[in-house]
């Protein structure tokens, strides 16, 4: 848990030195750093136990531990963003009309 706050501060730096606003624009870098970060701590286990084989780290440890922060993200995430009407930004083309519009 304790990396995947650093992990968190570090992309939340590093976008923020991008200047966006929209949210949606750090979640894949998120989710790469993420991936990184369970599989890193994947590896450390393997290399601790010496029971463990590459398959039995990859299969119950990386990517159950994955996709355990990915749904839990999206559970927490995407209501949250509905809840907030936090829409993503649109281009300075985009034309966008407002549902309310008459």
């Amino acid at each position: 848990a304790f990396t995947l706050v650093l992990v968190s501060l570090a992309v939340s730096l590093w976008m923020r030195s991008f200047g966006s606003d929209r949210y949606l624009d750090c979640l894949p870098v998120l989710a790469v750093a993420i991936f990184v970060s369970e599989f890193v701590f994947g590896i450390f286990c393997l290399t601790i136990s010496p029971a463990v084989t590459f398959i039995d780290a990859l299969l119950y440890r990386i990517l159950l531990c994955i996709v355990y922060d990915f749904v839990i993200a999206a559970i927490l995430l995407f209501p949250t963003l509905k809840v907030l009407n936090l829409q993503p930004a649109r281009s300075a083309g985009s034309v966008y009309k407002s549902p309310y519009a008459k």
